[in-house]
């Protein structure tokens, strides 16, 4: 049995720590470990999700400097507009970057860039933001950004474009993750901006032709939990199967492993993501198992050392790598206390 949490007081912790990654324009480098002293696109979703009801100016700010980077990146590089006119990707460093210097600068080295998650993430935390009655978008500009994110998904034709994927991996073709957080963002933003109707059929149409399999190649993935939380995307029966496949196959003591055989930080085995607990018990909590939501939390907590949630613990061991305290799983334990706690 798990101990009893004073989860006002675990929320407190947990953003004292978070607010040790965030930035002055509101982005968060991705951790204080020396392998990550970098801001990504994607990791500020997820640490701007509990701004929501804590700060929403934050929440605010983290969309706007969003914002502002992709005009930024479209007038000095026609990142956006170029893509959409060619309608092809021929170089990597052609599509926007969504890792980033501090500054938001590009990185200069090459590397794995080619996200799509990245854009649905985006529109997702815009849509949302508006939903709360927040006031993200500032005029007609930011509309255009939307509206150049939306093209440019139409053009290079999403649904079967060859992309990274949320762990930064080799391009491959159709990943159920990455579609369905297209699909998501897009459904969101429609009500603010107008999305063609091909692309949410074509989306849907190659999504439900895959689903559960991430891609051709992998059945089994931790980025599949993304569309149940926070993206809710799933029907209940879709919810059960990536539930019930991720638990009998990835789930391991100190997390969850991203896919079998996963080759990153792998020491004797899959390395095992603490965020992974925090999933978990927020789609528990969301079906109405406090109980389960509960024992996950404690999984998370009970391992970390003054709430400096890492990233992940090697294989097997209550070792965790240099990537702590991770922004990611911070942003996540708070979702989850504050789930708790009502």
């Amino acid at each position: 049995m798990y101990k009893k949490y004073n989860y006002t007081t675990d929320i407190k912790n947990l953003f004292k720590v978070l607010y040790q990654l965030r930035l002055q324009n509101g982005f968060y480098i991705a951790s204080l470990g020396p392998e990550y002293q970098y801001t990504w696109l994607r990791d500020n979703f997820y640490c701007s999700i509990p701004e929501l009801w804590n700060n929403p100016e934050y929440y605010i700010q983290t969309y706007q400097t969003w914002l502002d980077y992709y005009k930024d990146i479209e007038g000095r590089y026609t990142k956006f507009s170029s893509i959409i006119n060619k309608q092809v990707v021929d170089h990597t460093y052609e599509f926007p970057h969504v890792k980033l210097n501090t500054d938001l600068t590009e990185l200069s080295i090459g590397w794995n860039h080619l996200q799509l998650d990245t854009l649905g993430y985006f529109l997702f935390g815009i849509g949302t933001g508006i939903e709360h009655g927040l006031h993200i978008l500032r005029n007609e500009s930011d509309i255009q950004v939307l509206r150049n994110v939306i093209d440019l998904l139409e053009a290079i034709k999403y649904w079967s474009f060859a992309e990274c994927g949320a762990w930064e991996e080799q391009n491959e073709v159709s990943r159920l993750s990455s579609i369905g957080i297209i699909l998501a963002g897009l459904f969101k933003i429609q009500s603010y901006v107008k999305v063609p109707f091909e692309l949410l059929q074509k989306g849907l149409s190659v999504f439900m032709e895959m689903f559960p399999n991430e891609t051709t190649t992998r059945q089994y993935d931790l980025a599949q939990l993304f569309l149940i939380y926070p993206m809710n995307l799933l029907t209940g029966t879709q919810k059960q199967i990536i539930l019930n496949n991720i638990e009998k196959n990835l789930l391991r003591e100190n997390g969850v492993i991203r896919y079998l055989d996963d080759t990153y930080y792998n020491v004797n085995g899959e390395a095992e993501w603490s965020f992974g607990f925090a999933y978990l018990g927020i789609i528990y909590y969301q079906l109405g198992d406090r109980e389960k939501a509960a024992y996950y939390y404690h999984k998370i907590i009970a391992n970390s050392k003054d709430y400096n949630i890492p990233e992940l613990y090697y294989s097997g061991t209550n070792t965790p790598n240099d990537n702590t305290p991770l922004g990611w799983s911070l942003a996540l334990t708070i979702e989850l206390a504050y789930l708790l706690n009502k």
